[in-house]
């Protein structure tokens, strides 16, 4: 299942006591549709307020049901905020979120007041050095312990991550980066895109950027988490 989401009004990707998931409204619409109780895996877990136009889930029915029309039915029932893309049937083998290679993620910055795409970019008015930013992310592509670059819930058993592209691409008043790499920390993009935003402002500077990915401490957070609102899942590759 490809999914589309805006993540204003949830909590995250990821069934919780706290409030409306992604996870929770589509297997409610599951049950709807195929009158069984069943556990959709997502590839990515999407943080409150974090976007997706791209996410892919798994799931398992024990009736053999039309793909097409399961899509078709979900998409009567779901919220406006959440739509099926597409659904097809695949290997018994195959994980949403174990078979994937890689996730694309893009974060969409504005430098000036919007009324309409408001909800889906972080204004930022500071004079930003955007050569600075793409030198930043060319730091990042590789593998590397990011630890520096996520929440401090996140667990730590692994925090190697190899980004396979780190690019910002400046279009009139936006600049949007966009990320790929095969795993994702909590927290990662927002953390790497305000670290960033601090060097191009000049409350970084680039050797401090740096020290943060080489930092073999647990303790050395970023300045600034990018709001979420500007991130969103672009796609999952398999």
């Amino acid at each position: 299942m490809t999914l589309e989401y805006d993540g204003t009004h949830f909590v995250g990707w990821q069934v919780q006591n706290n409030g409306r998931s992604v996870q929770h409204v589509l297997e409610k619409a599951l049950y709807t549709v195929t009158q069984e109780n069943i556990r959709i895996v997502g590839a990515g877990r999407t943080d409150s307020g974090v976007h997706a136009r791209g996410q892919v889930a798994s799931f398992k029915v024990t009736n053999p049901l039309n793909p097409q029309q399961i899509s078709k039915s979900l998409n009567a029932i779901l919220p406006n905020d959440v739509v099926v893309r597409s659904l097809e049937e695949v290997e018994d083998t195959f994980h949403a979120r174990y078979s994937a290679k890689a996730r694309v993620y893009e974060y969409t910055i504005v430098r000036r007041p919007i009324a309409i795409g408001r909800l889906y970019a972080w204004e930022l008015f500071y004079i930003l050095n955007t050569e600075a930013l793409n030198t930043c992310a060319a730091m990042i592509v590789g593998t590397h312990d990011f630890r520096s670059f996520c929440k401090k819930d996140t667990p730590r058993k692994n925090t190697f991550c190899s980004i396979l592209r780190a690019e910002w691409h400046e279009i009139n008043e936006y600049l949007r980066f966009v990320i790929t790499a095969n795993r994702f920390l909590h927290g990662m993009v927002r953390a790497l895109v305000g670290s960033m935003v601090d060097v191009a402002r000049g409350a970084m500077t680039r050797d401090e950027f740096h020290a943060l990915l080489y930092s073999n401490s647990t303790v050395t957070t970023p300045a600034m988490y990018a709001p979420a609102k500007g991130l969103c899942l672009l796609e999952v590759l398999y």
